[in-house]
């Protein structure tokens, strides 16, 4: 996985994520949105409508359309791909697939070899419908098409290089998986796969044309469908085998250009113990975890944690806050800040006990466009954007904030990733501690 650069990988993906790949002979490795959703119905069965909010009736060989949702951003359908171009920022993979000039995602494996792309980010699943189109799998080769937050819960179509059968695969947890609802693989009537959430339903669905679709297994889902990633991938399980040339034609979603939401969308209270799904924690002598109504960063001398989004957020002219309940210690630097995934540049505000200082991380070493003194922490600071400029301001109350600092923003922050990092030089352990994050007073 893709890390960021900058700032001690201030939106590094977790550690020691791995897909689970004992079903074949391959080698592989990774780990795994937000925003509400909106879907209607149409007569061939759930297609994602085009409104927000509007919610539909559906029907047809497909089933039920899906639920209506507020906000209308941070859809799965943002994954949407022609192929027709070199995969972009949005994908991560590794090596043995292309992207040809006629327009098809492309796995030439050898005997044995194995390929992934998967999503960079999360996306919302709820309501909405995303599909695949596959061209033939060759006798001994696979493919998958798999959704879920991470190799340890995840949904997927897979055929079955050995007996060619196209299995309705749930990850459940790390170790323990259902393989057990299946159907032989006809090429032509299954050329299309499609997964649509209704509920708590994901529908594994099927089509020779997408155009009649038919309903092959339906269960519960067991993850939150407004975090999940897309996987894509395929494999030549035999070793002394001749491999295998597999073609994606197309990953397609009802609203392409739906937008990220907006960042003041997220709020966090950190008040359930558990980190919400949204957040990816990444550490080096630090350990974070909620207390009561508030995140708490453990650090044992020099080291640092991070807490950045697994989704993408629009701060254009838009904020994100956080409470300080705590002053902070010398050697002790607690960051708030966004990045940029298409290039991994960010900008943030570094609070110390002496101050704050906006800075900007084009990838190649910080660049510091101004800050303040201060003679005491101060308990609320906010970042964002005005028009083209990146703001700071400060706040004793969270209610009347003044500007502590401003630059011009050196990216476009209409699509970011947020979070907050501390950094901790001293030689004593030292706790850092957040009580809120979008939620004033």
């Amino acid at each position: 996985m893709r890390a960021s650069v900058w700032l001690l990988t201030f939106l590094t993906a977790s550690a020691g994520s791995c897909r689970d790949w004992s079903r074949f002979e391959g080698q592989g490795g990774g780990g795994a949105g937000a925003g509400t959703s909106s879907t209607g119905g149409d007569s061939t069965g759930g297609q994602a409508g085009s409104a927000a909010g509007a919610g539909g009736a559906g029907g047809g060989t497909g089933g039920a359309g899906g639920t209506g949702g507020a906000l209308g951003c941070g859809w799965v359908d943002a994954m949407t791909d022609a192929f027709d171009a070199n995969l972009d920022w949005r994908w991560i993979g590794g090596e043995n697939f292309t992207v040809t000039s006629d327009g098809n995602l492309r796995f030439t494996l050898p005997g044995g070899g194995s390929a992934e792309i998967r999503s960079d980010a999360h996306y919302d699943m709820r309501g909405r419908s995303l599909d695949v189109e596959v061209d033939e799998v060759p006798a001994l080769g696979g493919a998958w098409f798999a959704l879920g937050p991470g190799y340890d819960r995840y949904v997927e179509f897979y055929v079955e290089p050995d007996t060619q059968e196209l299995i309705f695969w749930v990850q459940l947890d790390w170790e323990v998986n259902d393989l057990s609802n299946k159907v032989p693989y006809d090429p032509v009537a299954h050329r299309h796969w499609r997964f649509r959430s209704e509920d708590d339903l994901i529908h594994w669905e099927t089509s020779p044309d997408r155009d009649t679709w038919t309903s092959l297994y339906s269960r519960i889902a067991l993850f939150d469908q407004a975090y999940v990633r897309v996987f894509i991938g395929a494999n030549s399980p035999m070793p002394s085998g001749s491999g295998s040339v597999i073609d994606i034609l197309d990953l397609r979603g009802a609203e392409p250009s739906v937008p990220p939401c907006p960042a003041d969308s997220l709020v966090d209270p950190f008040d359930n113990a558990t980190l919400d799904p949204t957040w990816r924690y990444s550490a080096t002598e630090c350990v974070a975890f909620e207390g009561a109504n508030d995140l708490q960063f453990d650090c044992n001398g020099s080291g640092f944690g991070s807490l950045g989004t697994n989704s993408f957020y629009d701060l254009k002219d838009r904020s994100v806050s956080i409470g300080i309940p705590d002053p902070i210690d010398p050697g002790v630097t607690l960051v708030l800040g966004a990045e940029d995934p298409k290039t991994d540049a960010g900008a943030y505000v570094s609070i110390t006990s002496a101050g704050l200082t906006l800075s900007h991380n084009p990838g190649t070493g910080g660049i510091d466009l101004g800050g303040i003194q201060l003679s005491s922490t101060p308990p609320f600071v906010r970042f964002g954007t005005v028009g083209e400029s990146l703001i700071v301001d400060i706040s004793e109350d969270g209610v009347e904030w003044t500007e502590a600092a401003s630059a011009l923003a050196p990216f476009d922050m209409s699509l970011v990733r947020i979070g907050v990092v501390t950094l901790t030089n001293a030689t004593t352990a030292a706790t850092i501690t957040i009580d809120n994050y979008n939620l004033l007073p």
